[in-house]
């Protein structure tokens, strides 16, 4: 199979609008034509590997010696627990005394990590299960419900949520961000609706970018690998005035492709453009206004699998080399003021815009529109308290070009309502908070949801805290849900079917939210001052979760004799879920830090309330049970770092996926304070794995391969 012709499209724009990273681009490429000149089945995949090793042994050779280390880059323990975050009450709060199952992503462990993506940045998030089924599209979950069109994770960036109403769910393939401008990456595994709203059902990942204030001057880098056709970005920031400073970017994207089993080509490669600015401006200590805004676009090559009723070689269904074209923009306005008696006010808009243009499935076009208002009272004698308000309005579109896909209302337009009031209640010297939350939300589809909380927090001793929470999230239906219509597959014909081809079909209509009651209890351990733990565990209980009831069959007479088996939607699936979630920091010298962390998970779900459904049933065999990963970063010299992550996933039962063990290592070298080299590789053990399969709209079985990217950052 070859590449695609047409793929390169964005990169020739590329050339015009970064000249610099496409002639960065080019040196590169040139520079690792050794392991990249095949892509066949006989492709020497060691090769990588043994370029990365060898760098490895000369740096570790002449350094590990040295007993006059630095002290990491990396926050103190202490510190770590006292950043400041606001996943969970949308107030700045310690990490340390948040009662969830907290993860903080730090803008140093995003630099030592290695990624090139976002999903990739949350491969090692405890409780997170991160699978990729292509070179684009990604399963994110937490705490199960996995799969490319999970809707069970609310997930943000700088208070845009980064949500579609087509499926209620992130499209991963296009959330990009320059790396170096995160500040940090809050995740919370578990029910977010009390504060956050509907879809926070499992768990809410907040993406927060730096103020330009702390990226002033200019960054370029460059990366190139064996699976990176050759990316790059340019920052710089700078002062417009004593009071206000801003930030502009740009940056190009491109992927390889993905191997199939047996290691061909998986005609799925992606070239992405991005830009975007942002400016802040601080009257005084005590106002604030940001304004910031991105634009993209993105092309992405698939092999999909199209049912076919003619196509009877090829068990009824087309393997489609298929082109998807994404477009966007989207723009935010927030203010925020502090009054005199520390009462603190913002409001915030945000307008965001995307286009998706599909050769097989058509045209989908999405407008968002978004306000909240919120107030915090200063702290009253025992009381913290928070409220707001939000609306939201979306438009959207389905030109629908395939005949196996529908939509009663092709064109979309709906309105939510949202309010929500939390109270933190201190007792006994603010040593005991109890944390009373309600969201309400109301949508187009199901009116009036109520989503409650309570949380209470308890501060042992300085260095321990033990928490609890019970709360109660919702998942909203999304356009899908209402009206949507999917023929899955043509099955060949057999004597149930009297000798014809069966048709399987979905018919989604008026279903209700999906709901979780779930149950927490968490303990955090200081036991020294380089030693942390903390132990999460966790029942969930599921219910009114989509389903496919028994189907309804007539005969079709054309184009050729068939029948169709219609199976419509409903909410009669329920069940429960629970686990343990583990992880451990620790310092065992000041040049060295150790991250570890596992997590179990088991599901039972089950038809209720009379249903038949055995299709959204088998979701509990679509996430691995068990996963474990050991983080490990190390100051090898003043300027010389190595980074290394072992990660074990446990088998996917519903795809007879087995389990694996990958590694990755990242070596870097600063010869200045303001550049750095750094060589990373990627799942090193194995030429070549698969980690999920895309079950819905199914496109090739690919598997992820072993890859090296090396990386140029300047400063100025």
């Amino acid at each position: 199979m070859n590449k695609k012709q047409n793929a390169p499209s964005l990169l020739c724009k590329g050339r015009y609008m970064f000249p610099l990273l496409w002639v960065c681009k080019c040196c590169m490429r040139s520079l690792t034509l050794g392991f990249t000149s095949s892509r066949s089945p006989n492709k020497n995949k060691h090769l990588p590997t043994r370029v990365l090793a060898g760098f490895l042994l000369a740096v570790t050779s002449t350094s590990h010696a040295d007993e006059h280390l630095s002290h990491l880059k990396t926050l103190s323990l202490d510190e770590l627990v006292n950043i400041q975050v606001s996943i969970s009450s949308k107030r700045p709060e310690k990490a340390g005394d948040v009662a969830a199952s907290l993860h903080v992503i730090t803008s140093e462990d995003i630099h030592r990590s290695g990624a090139s993506t976002i999903p990739e940045l949350l491969r090692t998030v405890p409780g997170l299960n991160v699978a990729q089924s292509s070179a684009n599209y990604w399963s994110i979950t937490a705490r199960g419900s996995g799969g490319r069109f999970a809707n069970k994770l609310l997930v943000m960036m700088d208070g845009r949520t980064l949500y579609t109403p087509l499926f209620s769910g992130v499209f991963w393939e296009i959330q990009d961000a320059l790396l170096e401008d995160i500040e940090r990456i809050e995740i919370v595994r578990g029910s977010g609706a009390a504060i956050w709203g509907a879809n926070a059902v499992n768990g809410v990942i907040n993406i927060i970018t730096k103020k330009p204030g702390d990226t002033q001057g200019g960054l370029i880098y460059t990366q190139l690998g064996d699976q990176d056709q050759g990316s790059g970005g340019v920052r710089y920031g700078g002062a417009i005035s004593d009071e206000a400073s801003y930030r502009v970017y740009a940056q190009y994207s491109g992927r390889e492709e993905s191997v199939l089993p047996g290691g061909f080509e998986a005609a799925d490669d992606m070239d992405s453009l991005r830009g975007g600015f942002r400016v802040d401006w601080h009257n005084t200590a005590l106002s604030s206004l940001r304004l910031q805004g991105d634009i993209y676009s993105s092309h992405i090559g698939e092999q999909a699998s199209v049912p076919n009723l003619f196509n009877t070689a090829n068990d009824y269904k087309d393997v489609i080399s298929n082109e998807i074209d994404y477009s966007g923009a989207n723009l935010i306005l927030a203010w925020e003021q502090q009054h005199p008696n520390e009462d603190r006010t913002s409001v915030q808009f945000y307008y965001d815009r995307i286009r998706r243009e599909d050769s097989i499935l058509g045209d989908y076009n999405n407008e968002t529109f978004n306000a909240e208002y919120q107030y915090q009272r200063a702290p009253q004698g025992r009381h913290k308290w928070v409220w707001g308000f939000g609306y939201r309005l979306f438009r959207d579109n389905f030109d629908v070009a395939a005949d196996f896909i529908a939509f009663t209302h092709p064109n979309d337009y709906g309105e939510w309502f949202s309010a929500y009031l939390q109270d933190d209640i201190s007792f006994y010297g603010g040593n005991v908070v109890l944390t009373g939350g309600l969201r309400l939300d109301h949508n187009q589809y199901t009116g009036l949801e109520a989503q409650p909380s309570i949380r209470v927090r308890w501060h042992i001793t300085p260095r321990t805290m033990a928490w609890t929470a019970l709360s109660r999230a919702v998942r909203t239906p999304g356009k899908i849900d209402e009206g949507g219509r999917i023929s899955f597959r043509y099955e060949a014909p057999s004597p149930t079917s009297m000798g014809l081809p069966l048709e399987a079909v979905g018919m989604l209509d008026d279903l209700e939210s999906e709901s979780v009651l779930s149950y927490e209890l968490g303990y955090r351990w200081q036991a020294t001052e380089g030693l942390n733990l903390d132990i999460v565990a966790f029942y969930a209980d599921y219910d009114k979760f989509r389903s496919f009831e028994e189907p309804t069959v007539q005969f079709l007479p054309s184009p050729v004799p068939h029948l169709q088996a219609i199976s419509p939607g409903d909410n009669k699936i329920g069940g429960e879920a629970f686990g343990l979630e583990l992880a451990m920091e620790w310092l065992p010298r000041d040049w060295w830090r150790l991250r570890a962390n596992a997590s179990a998970l088991y599901m039972d779900l089950r038809a209720i309330d009379g249903g038949s459904d055995t299709t959204f049933v088998r979701n509990e065999d679509e996430t691995p049970e068990h996963q474990f990963n050991l983080i490990s970063t190390m100051n090898l010299h003043s300027n010389f770092f190595l980074d290394a992550v072992v990660r074990y996933v446990d088998k996917v039962k519903a795809f007879e996926i087995d389990s694996y063990v990958a590694f990755d290592a990242r070596i870097a070298w600063q010869p200045t304070p303001d550049v750095e080299f750094s060589l990373v590789g990627k799942n090193l053990f194995d030429d070549s794995h698969p980690e999920y399969i895309d079950a819905l709209l199914r496109s090739a079985d690919t598997e992820i391969e072993r890859s090296v990217l090396a990386k140029v950052v300047f400063n100025f």
